[in-house]
This record gives structure tokens, sequence and C-alpha cells, in this order.
């Protein structure tokens, strides 16, 4: 079974089985739609809208339903039972002892929660994280750690091979994405880009036939309607009208600058108009031609407008790369050993994304021809709900200490002097990590990430950051639980726990163990996928990425499972006719275990064993 279609798989079936009885009975509909249930489930788990069909006897409704069931009780999702509820022509009943035993057998048997299957063409991904290079640290560059980590775990988990494009940047700022727990020596780089001179980056490249590299009075004449469409690329013939500025010989070091971008690019600088003497930032990329062409689109979810030209040199007398042209050939150094189809991602903050599209234009114009396609996914700023004086006070450093320290408080708190010595220490650490990854990632990466800056219980610091504790939390109850009963085991007071086939979970019949399943094991796999469906998008540079689904997933299941162990006895007594319910509901949760702990891994977090 594939986990990660399950329910697809199943309204799949249920439908064509429903569409062919209704043909049969000659009953017309004219859309037919069966939607999972979440709630009230004693009325169904599947269920068809009670206005998709027309009014129907009794009798004949009878009919259907027990046609349907004799159907259905024969296929891989056995239903139990076909009724009409309120609001619902139709309601489907899994077969709910099958169901137990199918899904929490092919969780435990396989290995799907590793990887999802990779295709044929061996998918590559390639983060590149948007920083600048002398900037300080900040709590944006935390949650750029947060998200750098969780999307390529998600890739991972799709099937993508994911690496990254090393960064160069301070040592303050790698410790945040160390304390985050990414491998830092992945992610960046203490080895700045070898050319930094443009004219040296012309000779090796050889840019001398692309089309795309202008000189400025091109760009200049080419904004008057009349002389527009006299517009070229380098390596067509220029206006035989343009005569050179008497100016030249009086810069004679500027000169031999930009007779050596001249002669890279094939260029008789004779024949250029130059305005205000031979400046290196005389080159240009035409941006505007690039987007037409590789039909690029500007516009929502594309490129600015406003991106028309670009000059990749500094003006002056010496011909350095800008930022933007050493960041591009910074990708290329960092791409030419890829093989096959590779998708480079670029990591960035929505105040940087206008710079990073120069980037990506200024790459696809003079690398263009290659295998690598470019996507964004664009993050929102991080500010305070107490006042913005909060939010420029703290580095991230000093904002992962003030979570520390309330989150010390909270443990004193609860558990009094026992919180002493490193042991606990490192157990506060993990957990304030851990909440703070809950705290960036339960709202949609897109927006702006508001948090309580302040400093100190009395202004409620931390009220954001309990979810991840509390997910922490039940994840240790449940190691707890089978560390009890493994001891337990040990010591004869239990029989081991047998093979799953050999349980009877019709003992199962509580409703808070059958919605466990369904809504939270169930659908596992699928919500995975979903998290990444969009991850290329269609007509857009952006990526539709949903990186609020796991914590949410986990915050909502955990909740789940407070309310069901708190009001249900796992570990009875030892008695013959207490043992299967036990059994049954050890491996419920023994799976429910499982996918919390693969969840937590997507999110970079080591699950406790106890708290």
């Amino acid at each position: 079974m594939d986990c990660f279609t399950w329910t697809q798989q199943s309204i799949k079936t249920i439908e064509k089985l429903v569409e062919s009885c209704m043909k049969r009975h000659n009953m017309c509909v004219q859309r037919l739609v069966l939607c999972k249930r979440n709630r009230d489930l004693r009325d169904g788990d599947i269920s068809m809208p009670i206005g998709l069909v027309k009014a129907v006897s009794v009798e004949e409704k009878q009919a259907i339903k027990d046609e349907l069931l004799q159907i259905l009780s024969e296929q891989k999702w056995k239903v139990s039972k076909v009724t009409s509820p309120t609001y619902c022509f139709l309601a489907f009943h899994y077969h709910r002892e099958t169901l137990y035993r199918n899904v929490l057998s092919a969780v435990l048997n396989s290995d799907f929660l590793s990887r999802r299957s990779e295709s044929d063409d061996k998918r590559q991904v390639l983060l590149n994280v948007g920083l600048q290079v002398n900037e300080k640290q900040t709590i944006d560059d935390l949650r750029c750690a947060i998200l750098l980590q969780h999307v390529s775990h998600l890739l991972f988990c799709s099937g993508y091979q994911v690496s990254f494009i090393p960064q160069l940047v301070s040592g303050d700022r790698k410790m945040i994405f160390e304390n985050v727990g990414l491998e830092t020596e992945k992610v960046f780089t203490d080895k700045p880009s070898t050319e930094r001179r443009f004219s040296d980056v012309l000779k090796k490249y050889h840019f001398q036939n692309n089309r795309y590299l202008i000189h400025k009075e091109i760009v200049k004449n080419s904004k008057s309607p009349e002389t527009k469409s006299e517009s070229k690329s380098l390596t067509g013939q220029i206006d035989s009208e343009i005569v050179p500025c008497d100016s030249l010989s009086d810069q004679s070091e500027t000169r031999s600058s930009y007779t050596s971008i001249c002669r890279c690019l094939g260029w008789n600088e004779e024949k250029r108009v130059l305005s205000d003497g031979p400046e290196n930032d005389d080159i240009s990329v035409d941006f505007d031609l690039c987007i037409k062409e590789l039909n690029l689109g500007i516009g929502k979810g594309r490129y600015e407008k406003s991106l028309k030209v670009m000059t990749p040199s500094v003006s002056g007398k010496d011909d350095t790369c800008t930022d933007i042209m050493s960041e591009v050939i910074h990708l290329q150094e960092n791409t030419t050993q890829t093989n096959g189809s590779v998708i480079v991602v670029h990591l960035n903050s929505e105040r940087r994304f206008y710079h990073q599209q120069k980037v990506d234009l200024l790459w696809r114009a003079l690398f263009g021809e290659q295998n690598i396609s470019q996507i964004h996914i664009n993050y929102g700023l991080v500010s305070s709900r107490q006042g913005s004086s909060h939010y420029k006070a703290l580095t991230a450093e000093e904002f992962i200490q003030t979570r520390f320290e309330q989150m010390k408080d909270a443990s004193v708190m609860k558990y009094g002097d026992k919180v002493k010595g490193p042991k606990w220490e490192n157990t506060i650490f993990r957990l304030t990590m851990a909440s703070l990854k809950f705290e960036f990632l339960m709202s949609s990466h897109k927006n702006v990430l508001k948090l309580d800056l302040s400093q100190g219980q009395e202004f409620g610091g931390g009220i954001d950051n309990r979810s991840g504790a509390f997910v922490m939390y039940n994840c240790a109850r449940l190691a707890t639980l089978f560390k009890h009963f493994e001891e337990n085991v040990s010591k004869g007071i239990y029989p081991p726990l047998p093979e799953i086939n050999s349980l009877d979970f019709s003992t199962l019949r509580e409703e808070d163990e059958w919605e466990l399943l369904y809504n939270y094991i169930f659908i596992y796999g699928e919500l995975i996928a979903e998290t990444t469906e969009q991850f290329i998008p269609e007509d857009s540079i952006i990526s539709k990425i949903h990186c609020h689904k796991v914590c949410n997933f986990l915050v909502s299941l955990s909740r789940h499972l407070s309310s069901y162990y708190s009001r249900t006895h796992v570990l009875g007594e030892n008695r013959e006719h207490l043992l299967p319910t036990m059994y049954a509901r050890l491996y419920l949760l023994k799976v429910t275990h499982q996918i919390m702990c693969h969840a937590l891994s997507l999110l970079g977090i080591t699950p406790l064993n106890q708290l």
C-alpha cells in the first residue's frame, strides 16, 4: 500500500463503485463527490452529500445501499456499513478491525517513513540561502535557518537529492545555524569566489556571443520610440553613426580596463559612444530582452516589471564585479559539477527578494545554456508584538538565550530544585530549540512573524513557545510508557508483545482510538506529500511549499493523544481478558509514537525519551 495516497485510493475506489451502481439504477448524478469526514465518525467515515442526487424513494435508496455494501465488503478498503445520516445521501463506514490491522502493519513493516521513492531522473535540488556577507546576525537569520532545515528534510522525504550551495558569512551567524542543527560545513564556506574582476570573468566564461550584453548608449537610445527598434545585442553591428568620445585619451588607466573588457567581448571600442568617458559601467545586461525571449513573464508571482537592465561591474577605475555579479559567479562555480536536471532554490527574505531576482536573471542571461531551473522560497520578516524597540535590541543569540531562561524558569516551577547540572541544561536547551522551531513554523512562512520578545514571565514571555514543549512532552510520555512495559516484561509481569497479525483489534471500541488512527496515522503520508506537491510552480517563480503543516499536525495530534491518554489506562492488570485490549492499544500507540518521531525529525528535532 502506498501510504502517500491512502485516502485518495480509498475514495476513488468507492467513487467508481458508487458511480457504476447509480448507472445500473438509472440515477443521474451530474458530479459525484465523496468527502472524508473528520468529525462525528459514528455517522460514517466517507460521505456523499445529499444535494448531489434528486429525491428517490426509500425502497430505491435501500436497494442501492444493500448493493454497495455487498460490493464494498469484498474490496481492499473494506466497508462494514452503508447508511443515510442527516445531510448525507450515503455514508460509508470502514470495517474498523481490518483498517486497524492493515494500516498499523503497513507503518510497522515498511520503510515508507524514511523516504518517498525516488523518481527515475534522480531530481537534484540545490538550496541557496540569500544572506548578505557583512550583515550581523538577526532573528531573521534564525527564521531562515529553521526554514532551511525543514525545507531540506521535506524535499529529501519527497524523493529529491538535496544539497546546499555554500555561503560566505561571518562566524556568529554560523553559530545560529549550528544551534538549529544544520551541518554548517555543508551550508557555509570560508573561500570567496576567485574571480573579482569583470574582465577576468569575461575571459573565463567566453561571453563574446552573449546576446544580452549591451552597451549603455544602446540602452539610452532604445528608450526613445524612434530608436527602440535599433537596440541590438553585442553580436550584431552597432549603428555606424555612433562615434567615440574625445575624452578617451585623457583617462589612460580607465581606458586600459575598458579596453580589456572590449577585447574579451570582441568589441571595436572606437565604434562606441562614451558620453562620460570610458567608465566600467558601460556594459549592461538586458533583462527586458531576457525575460521576453525566455518567456519568463512579469507581474505577481513572477519578475518585477522594473527589471530592465543591470550593470555587472562597479563604476570607476577598477572593473570589479558587483555583489550581484559575484553571487552569480559563486552560483556558477558551485553548479558546474552537477549532472542531470538541477533545481536551484533561492531561500530569501521578502526584503531581499528583489535583489535575488536580479541574481536569478543575471545568471539566466549570462549562463542560460544549462540544465538548471530556478525557483524562490520567500519568508516574511520577524517583528515584535511588544514594539519595535524590543526587536531591534535582540540578536538571534540573545533571543535564544531569552527563550532558554524562560524555559528554565518553567522547568524549575514544575520540577523544583532538581533542575540542576549539565544534563538538565542540555534537556532545557533541546526543549528551547524545539519550541523555537514550532514558534517559527506554525504559521505560513510567507507571513510576517510576530514574536513576544519581552524578557520575563511578568510580560507573558514564552506564550508562543509552549506548543513545542507540549509535543515533546507527549512524545516522551509514549517513550516512557513503552519503557515501563519492557521493564514489566523483563520482570515477568506481562507476556511479550505478540505479532500484530494475531491480535483482535475489535477490542478497540473507543471513538478516540478510531480518530487517532483515521485522522492522524491514516493521513500522515498524504500530509507529507501535500507539503511539496506544488514545490515546482507551474506559472510562477515562487514555490508553494507548505512548511506549517507538520507543526500543526503534531500539535493537533498531541492534543488528541493527551486527551485520550489521560482518560485511558493502557497498562492494566495481567488478566487474560484484559491483555488483548492492552496489546491492541500498545500497537496503536507504538505507531503513533513512530509517526511523531518521524514528524519531529522533519523539523530537525530529536525527541526526548523522558521528561
